[in-house]
């Protein structure tokens, strides 16, 4: 168990690391304005109360490319900025902090990964 805690560390290193990267800035906007579109409309409503959300196929990309520090902050983005252009609501800021689990979880599981289609 002690030896997966040195490549935890440096994934996440390596992730915020590339933070300070333009291009790593760039394309993660890309894609946060990718997710913020299909949070608009990539939804499916089955009824009133159930909504399918393509919106979080766009933090896979970032989570391969970026690791779990840029994942967790685009994720923690889309809701803050979700919430921002169309509030329903009070704010909650624990969707927030949700979201950010999901990037960084996917980050987690998902950094360095080749898609295998």
């Amino acid at each position: 168990m002690s030896s997966i805690f040195p490549f935890i560390r440096a994934q996440f290193s390596d992730s915020f690391r590339a933070l300070s990267r333009t291009r790593t800035i760039t394309t993660a906007g890309l894609l946060l304005a990718i997710q913020m579109v299909l949070s608009s409309y990539g939804v499916i409503e089955v009824t009133d109360s159930l909504k399918i959300s393509l919106a979080h196929l766009a933090i896979a990309p970032t989570a391969i490319l970026f690791g779990p520090v840029v994942a967790g902050i685009q994720g923690a983005l889309s809701d803050f900025l979700g919430y921002l252009l169309r509030p329903e609501g009070p704010y909650f800021p624990g969707f927030t902090l949700t979201n950010a689990l999901v990037g960084l979880t996917c980050g987690w599981l998902l950094q360095g990964r080749k898609p295998s289609w």
